[in-house]
């Protein structure tokens, strides 16, 4: 997450810097990433406002680490399994911490490229809560 240059903030107020927001966007997951993009390429000026951790669901604590987890739990149920007749394979132990590792290089990986990377090319400022103040306008 890209903090508030102090700089900036000391010298503008809550409602200059507001300004210059045209789409805030609460959360950073895939369906976060698209909006923010779609805007972008319409030229508007995008803020992912995220309390946790970039990425969202899928990529963090869903679909990507369950799916590693899963992948490797396959090749150890087959490497037990003897397939053909007069052919024994054995799996041995599993090295979990060795497997977590794994597991958590390959989303942070895909953190980076997919998320991080994105929004540092296409001009998308990620903030973490409380980091940006959004003055109430009148009729909104």
């Amino acid at each position: 997450m890209s903090p508030e240059r102090p700089s900036e903030s000391a010298t503008r107020t809550r409602s200059q810097i507001a300004s210059d927001i045209d789409l805030a966007i609460v959360g950073s997951g895939g369906a976060a990433f698209s909006a923010a993009i779609a805007a972008r390429r319409a030229d508007l000026r995008v803020v992912m406002i995220e309390r946790g951790t970039v990425g969202g669901t899928c990529v963090n604590v869903g679909c990507i680490p369950s799916k590693a987890l899963l992948a490797a739990a396959e090749s150890r149920h087959r490497a037990d399994g003897s397939r053909f007749p007069g052919v024994r394979t054995h799996g041995g132990p599993v090295d979990f911490a060795a497997l977590i590792a794994g597991k958590d290089a390959i989303v942070e990986t895909l953190r980076r490229q997919k998320y991080a990377d994105i929004a540092a090319r296409q001009g998308i400022e990620i903030v973490g809560r409380g980091q940006r103040a959004f003055p109430r306008r009148a009729g909104t």
